[in-house]
């Protein structure tokens, strides 16, 4: 049985889900061009989950362009397999909301149901595939800029000839030194 699930981001960018008997398909068609073709055999664990709408609002009314807000993606399907002794994750954004990715997620947990990890909490399972929230990420990078611009900032602060030389005694220049008289 061959199931196809489609998700349209824009007019020119869609991303096509082609599950067999053996193999999962997936490409991107448009501006990204990303491809993956995963033998079913290989999977060691997957996950989908559903994620969370953004509300376009955001604080004091300002408005808040977010992925989820501008295309289809409800969700996202999250796949660990065995590339030739490799171990590769990778994420896809989906449609949740359509009956053909029902599809796709039953006929996945038909062919290997011993790599489902639907029936766990997201947490649990983000660990077992290896991977962090989109939450986590957000936190993590927020983070790492504060802490960046810290070190940045404290390297221009000593790197300032002016900051170097307070309590020093000030040179004397060539011009007003009193063996040049």
């Amino acid at each position: 049985m061959t199931v196809v699930h489609e998700l349209v981001y824009a007019p020119k960018v869609k991303t096509v889900f082609t599950l067999t008997a053996e193999r999962l398909h997936v490409e991107t068609k448009g501006t990204v061009g990303a491809k993956a073709d995963i033998p079913v055999e290989s999977i060691e664990a997957f996950y989908a989950t559903a994620s969370r709408r953004v509300s376009p609002a955001g604080p004091r009314g300002a408005v808040v362009h977010s992925a989820q807000s501008i295309s289809q993606a409800t969700g996202e399907l999250i796949i660990k397999w065995n590339d030739d002794g490799r171990p590769r994750v990778k994420r896809f954004a989906l449609d949740t909301d359509t009956p053909s990715f029902g599809r796709l997620a039953d006929e996945l947990v038909r062919l290997r149901p011993d790599a489902s990890l639907c029936s766990l909490n997201e947490h649990v399972a983000f660990a077992r595939l290896g991977v962090w929230s989109r939450e986590k990420q957000v936190k993590v990078g927020a983070i790492t800029c504060i802490a960046l611009l810290i070190i940045g900032g404290g390297i221009l602060v000593l790197l300032n000839p002016q900051t170097r030389q307070r309590g020093r005694p000030p040179t004397p220049s060539p011009t007003t030194s009193p063996a040049r008289r």
